[in-house]
């Protein structure tokens, strides 16, 4: 498969859903509490972190904090293949 963007990658095209989903979840927080989850979504472990908060406060339930921290955990394994072997990953010319 040819690369020709981030957006070609499979670690993006989850990092991208997982964003939607998050931001499609954060829709049934409290109004005060809309914010901070969805401008998390560039920072994979803020996002973490934020996931972890909303699990406290109760703004989402066990289960889907564990869906979502799992798919966090997933596209960070990828990022982290892709960090120790950037050549795998480096368009030639």
């Amino acid at each position: 498969m040819k690369i020709n963007s981030a957006k070609d990658l499979e670690v993006y095209k989850l990092a991208f859903a997982l964003s939607n989903e998050i931001f499609e979840t954060s829709k049934e927080f409290p109004r005060e509490e809309t914010y901070a989850l969805t401008d998390a979504d560039g920072e994979l472990n803020e996002t973490n972190t934020w996931l972890d908060f909303a699990l406290s406060a109760k703004h989402i339930n066990p289960p889907t904090h564990t869906n979502l921290s799992n798919q966090c955990r997933q596209i960070g394994a990828m990022l982290g293949k892709m960090i120790h072997n950037p050549d795998l990953f480096i368009r030639q010319k």
